[in-house]
């Protein structure tokens, strides 16, 4: 290759000082003068690549620059997640508690009651201030038209135990009223100051007490049936 490219810019540099056909005759017929038309484009091109050179001209292919290798990617330490904790168990679903028996019987409040509920109250309510009259007045026969199942005995002693006082009073604090629920049955509860005057002694005896009255309906009328706490 470097001979071929050697005789072309030869051939070039001779045609610049001599005419083309004059050239190929020199070298066809002369074989001296063809080596010194050799020397002399030779040393025309040496001319012509010093000045290429010069100018910065050169056949080398212009250096190319290594790409760089690609980075590799960076490794970011993933933290592991810590351990969980087992979930908290569910407590056992507890069994419903067994409900109380429902009372039979229904409390009859002083508010909020029917015309019918409000009779029968007024009635239980004369019937206790009836016991009361009887109390006060330590008659134990006055408790029988009250107390039809009391026996005439057991009234002389009810009477011999008021008679030791020389006065008793019998008074209400507070009453609660609960009819059953077919409306023949009652339970009072109430809670009473008893004030008595025993014979020898200048004070009143002022005592407290809870008394429970059990009462039944006979037609239209309330009457006892039995008394706790007495």
């Amino acid at each position: 290759m470097f001979s071929t490219v050697m005789t072309t810019s030869v051939i070039s540099a001779t045609t610049r000082l001599v005419p083309w056909p004059s050239a190929l005759q020199i070298v066809s017929s002369d074989p001296i003068a063809a080596a010194r038309a050799f020397d002399k484009g030779r040393e025309a091109w040496a001319a012509i690549v010093a000045r290429q050179v010069s100018r910065g001209i050169t056949d080398a292919p212009p250096a190319t620059t290594p790409e760089p290798a690609p980075a590799e990617p960076t490794r970011t330490a993933v933290a592991e997640p810590p351990p969980r904790e087992p979930a908290p168990r569910e407590p056992a679903p507890r069994e419903p508690a067994a409900r109380e028996p429902e009372s039979s019987t229904r409390e009859l409040p002083p508010q909020a009651m029917t015309p019918e509920q409000e009779f029968e109250r007024a009635n239980i309510m004369r019937l206790l201030q009836s016991f009361k009259r009887a109390f006060d007045s330590r008659s134990g026969d006055s408790l029988r038209p009250l107390w039809p199942t009391l026996s005439a005995g057991a009234a002389q002693n009810y009477q011999a135990e008021w008679q030791r006082s020389l006065s008793q009073q019998w008074t209400y604090n507070s009453v609660h009223i609960r009819m059953s629920g077919d409306g023949k049955r009652a339970n009072v509860d109430t809670e009473v100051t008893v004030t008595s005057l025993s014979p020898g002694s200048r004070e009143n005896n002022v005592e407290r007490r809870r008394v429970m009255f059990s009462l039944e309906r006979l037609g239209p009328l309330w009457v006892l049936a039995g008394i706790n706490g007495l």
